[in-house]
């Protein structure tokens, strides 16, 4: 069974607002949050680290963008 990381991890290891987690699941540019029950969501933690490690590669690849996390993609970093 896989492990299912909830809130405070899931903002601590993306280092994301909920708000903008929210924006760019809604824009398909984050995974999916799993109901847990009525009032508890989580993440699937194979997903969390494919999207941190699609990061990591964007912006290795220089292919990184300021708007990213917040939903403004195609700002040049500046």
């Amino acid at each position: 069974m896989e492990r299912i990381v909830r809130e405070p991890e899931c903002r601590r290891v993306t280092g994301l607002s909920r708000t903008t987690r929210w924006n760019l699941e809604r824009q398909g540019r984050f995974p999916k949050r799993i109901p847990m029950q009525v009032h508890a969501i989580g993440w699937l933690e194979s997903e969390l680290s494919a999207w941190i490690m699609e990061r990591k590669s964007a912006r290795s690849s220089g292919a990184a963008t300021a708007g990213a996390a917040n939903g403004r993609a195609g700002t040049p970093m500046t």
